[in-house]
C-alpha cells in the first residue's frame, strides 16, 4: 500500500454506504400529515374574512368626514391589498397539497373559497372601472 492510514478494504468497502438521511421505503400518499391543506384553507378563510372587515371599515371611514385621517386609510388600503394577496396564496397552497395528496379534501375547499374570492375582486374592481367610466361623461 502506497502511504496512508487507511487500508484497501477501509478504501474500498464492499458494501453499499447510504447516509442516515435518506428514506429507503417509499412514503405513501395517505401517509402525509395534511399540514399544507389546512393551511390553504385557514389562508382562504382568512381571505374571505376580509370582506366583511371591509364592510364595517366603510361606514367608519364616513364618520371620519370628508378626508379621513392617514391611518384609516393606511388600514382601508391594506385590508384592499390583504384580500387578493391571501386568495392568491390559498390557491397556490390549494394547487400544491392537490399535487402532492389527492385525498385531502381541505386543499379542495381551499382552491374553492381562493377561487371565489379571486372571482369576487375581479367583479368588483370590473364594477368599479364601469363605474367610474359612468360617471366621467
Amino acid at each position: 500500500m502506497s502511504g496512508g492510514t487507511r487500508t484497501r478494504r477501509q478504501q474500498n468497502p464492499p458494501f453499499l454506504v447510504r447516509s442516515a438521511f435518506l428514506r429507503m421505503t417509499p412514503v405513501s400518499e395517505v401517509s402525509r400529515p395534511p399540514r399544507l391543506g389546512r393551511i390553504a384553507l385557514g389562508v382562504g378563510i382568512a381571505s374571505l374574512a376580509t370582506i366583511p372587515l371591509m364592510l364595517v371599515l366603510a361606514p367608519i371611514g364616513g364618520l371620519f368626514g370628508w378626508r379621513p385621517p392617514i391611518a384609516y386609510e393606511l388600514a382601508f388600503g391594506g385590508v384592499l391589498l390583504l384580500m387578493p394577496l391571501l386568495a392568491i396564496s390559498a390557491v397556490a397552497m390549494g394547487h400544491i397539497t392537490v399535487r402532492r395528496n389527492k385525498a385531502d379534501g381541505s386543499a379542495k375547499m381551499a382552491l374553492a373559497i381562493g377561487y371565489a374570492v379571486l372571482g369576487l375582486t375581479v367583479l368588483v374592481i370590473g364594477l368599479w372601472f364601469v363605474w367610474e367610466l359612468a360617471m366621467t361623461r
